[in-house]
């Protein structure tokens, strides 16, 4: 026990030279005819390129999105939403209860993305079809299908169903997220009526989903003249019949009944995406990359139209082979113009997704060495000069990469997986410089 703890203490007192000669002159070793040098090396290539992936997953995300942008850099956004609604529970009206108003009730999740000063007008159509599921089928390779579809059945960003052109409920309004308050849309007085006979009579098209959804499809919302997607939490929606009736003392009442969400699994969020004004204009369905070199070495990523910055490092396999070296971290940095006082602000953080030959995100990266996904957080710049900048620890990827594992592999810069697919938050990537803005950075000892 006495020389184990003796050779321990040894050892200890030989690392702290070691890291005391890291720090002083980068110079540690047993004489000057035998030094080992810690050194950096920041010249690895990166090849990089705004990417679209696949349509994403946008159903029972718990939030409508209603609304459309227009930014200079990423293009047009127009994002409306569909849903279905259920009948409330039989029950008897007052006998002497006559109808108000039919209206739509929208709370704020107070998420919002854009300029919310501007007015915007609010349009309800009701569905001409009912709202179906997108089945995976079942030859679909396991390639083809991204980490973040979980659910086999699900509907997507490109997801739609056939509506009615003329309007069911209009309401121009200027958006508050940040509030409290609902948002209530005033809905056609003649299909109010028609459900409120319903309901006095106890329809039996009020008595199941099933009969209820024969009668109506369920709506589709969007926005006209919107410069803002404000969210509205999905749980709190409401379809309100209004009525006024005397009580038994003979004072007038008012009462209401309310038509809710039904299944959230059956709520989505469309998105239509135009970016011919912009340096993405190539960026669509058929053609999913778009070089760096064709956009002045910008890059993008944004959640909701699914665009992601791809990332190929060639030369890091040669480099980890390296005779006479040892790795001992491996960084990817992303740097670009603060954000701080602009309309679209910098993500709190971003990951990393390993994607195969087909570009299909298969797995996160790790934090060096754990299991949990890493997060590279913000680091603000400011108006002095200084970047925002996001880095990543890449240590351990690169030890399996000289391991042979991810051959044929990219990553992709992304939003985490909640705000890629329930946000519409952006990243624009520039250093308004002809050079890119992603690089490595590896400190290895030479020996």
């Amino acid at each position: 026990m006495k020389s184990k703890t003796l050779n321990f203490l040894i050892f200890t007192g030989f690392l702290a030279a070691v890291l005391t000669a890291c720090k002083s002159n980068n110079k540690i070793g047993f004489g000057d005819n035998d030094p080992l040098t810690v050194e950096i090396n920041d010249s690895i290539k990166v090849i990089a390129s705004t990417y679209l992936l696949d349509s994403l997953p946008s159903s029972n995300t718990g939030t409508i999105m209603l609304g459309a942008n227009d930014d200079p850099a990423l293009g047009k956004l127009k994002v409306s939403s569909y849903f279905r609604i259920k009948a409330p529970a039989q029950s008897d009206l007052p006998k002497d209860a006559v109808f108000d108003s039919l209206s739509l009730v929208l709370k704020y999740s107070k998420y919002s993305y854009g300029d919310t000063t501007k007015l915007q007008q609010l349009v309800v159509h009701r569905l001409n079809q009912l709202i179906k599921l997108h089945k995976v089928n079942n030859d679909v390779e396991p390639e083809e299908k991204p980490l973040f579809v979980t659910n086999e059945d699900a509907l997507y960003t490109t997801s739609a169903f056939k509506y009615d052109a003329a309007p069911i409920g209009t309401h121009n309004y200027k958006p508050s997220p940040g509030s409290k308050d609902s948002v209530s849309i005033k809905m056609d007085d003649k299909w109010g009526k028609e459900l409120f006979k319903m309901l006095i009579e106890k329809d039996r098209r009020l008595s199941s989903a099933d009969e209820f959804l024969n009668y109506f499809n369920g709506m589709q919302i969007e926005s006209i003249n919107s410069s803002a997607i404000i969210g509205f939490n999905a749980d709190d929606l409401k379809m309100l019949v209004h009525y006024h009736y005397r009580n038994t003392a003979g004072f007038p009442e008012t009462g209401k009944s309310e038509f809710v969400i039904h299944d959230k699994q059956y709520q989505f969020n469309h998105i239509d995406a135009d970016r011919q004004a912009t340096s993405l204009k190539g960026l669509n369905e058929k053609h999913r990359e778009v070089d760096a070199s064709t956009t002045g070495q910008q890059l993008f990523l944004q959640g909701g139209s699914g665009i992601v910055t791809k990332i190929l490092l060639p030369g890091l396999t040669q480099f980890m082979h390296e005779p006479g070296i040892v790795v001992n971290k491996v960084e990817l940095i992303i740097q670009t113009k603060p954000s701080s006082y602009t309309l679209y602000k910098a993500p709190a953080s971003l990951i990393l997704f390993i994607a195969n030959d087909r570009n299909t995100p298969k797995f996160t990266v790790p934090v060096a060495y754990e299991t949990t996904t890493q997060q590279a957080t913000l680091r603000p710049g400011n108006d002095n000069g200084s970047l925002t900048t996001f880095t990543f620890n890449l240590s351990e990827y690169a030890d399996k990469i000289k391991k042979g594992d991810y051959k044929n592999t990219s990553l992709l810069i992304s939003l985490p997986v909640d705000d890629l697919i329930k946000t519409f938050n952006r990243l624009h990537i520039t250093n308004d410089k002809s050079t890119l803005s992603v690089s490595t950075r590896i400190t290895y000892t030479k020996y």
